[in-house]
């Protein structure tokens, strides 16, 4: 997981008086929470000197699976967008929000 905060720094100096004002956490690589990832059949064809392995069972590839937003940091209201990742680390399928 990776986590970004922006806080509010009151216009001083002094960052034990900075306010979290917004939060966002980015999942990496989970590729269960959207069933998996997409396969198509079977490894690709990588160009030559490149990995030949590189299906669904190689899974730590630094892909943004998941991103957590909070609209009120302080009660902890959040809404979450999942991502489904192919094999070639393109988003086919993904959450939208209806605000």
């Amino acid at each position: 997981m990776i986590e970004s905060d922006t806080y509010d720094a009151q216009l001083n100096d002094n960052d034990a008086d900075d306010v979290l004002i917004a939060k966002t956490i980015y999942t990496l690589d989970d590729y269960n929470a959207m069933g998996g990832m997409e396969n198509y059949g079977g490894p690709p064809t990588p160009p030559t000197g490149h990995l030949t392995s590189y299906n669904t069972t190689y899974t730590l590839r630094g892909n943004v699976t998941g991103r957590t937003v909070f609209s009120d940091v302080g009660a902890g209201t959040s809404i979450t967008w999942l991502s489904k990742i192919d094999i070639f680390g393109t988003i086919v399928k993904e959450q939208l929000s209806l605000l």
